[in-house]
C-alpha cells in the first residue's frame, strides 16, 4: 500500500497491490531489470499524478 499527495492540499491517492520484479546478473552483480506494478485498489484523486507532474517540471 502506498499514499501520494501533494503537500498542503487536499490532493491524495491510495494504491494497493503488488509489484513484480524481474532480475538480471551481470559481473556478479544482481540488478532489478523489470519492475512491474499490479494496483488491486484504489481510493482518493487520481489525477494527483498529473498534478505533480505539471508542479515540478
Amino acid at each position: 500500500m502506498a499514499e501520494f499527495g501533494l503537500p498542503d492540499t487536499m490532493n491524495w491517492c491510495e494504491l494497493g497491490g503488488h509489484y513484480t520484479n524481474s532480475m538480471s546478473r551481470a559481473d556478479g552483480i544482481w540488478r532489478i531489470s523489470r519492475c512491474h506494478l499490479t494496483v488491486r485498489w484504489r481510493t482518493g484523486n487520481e489525477g494527483v499524478f498529473d498534478l505533480a507532474r505539471k508542479r515540478y517540471r
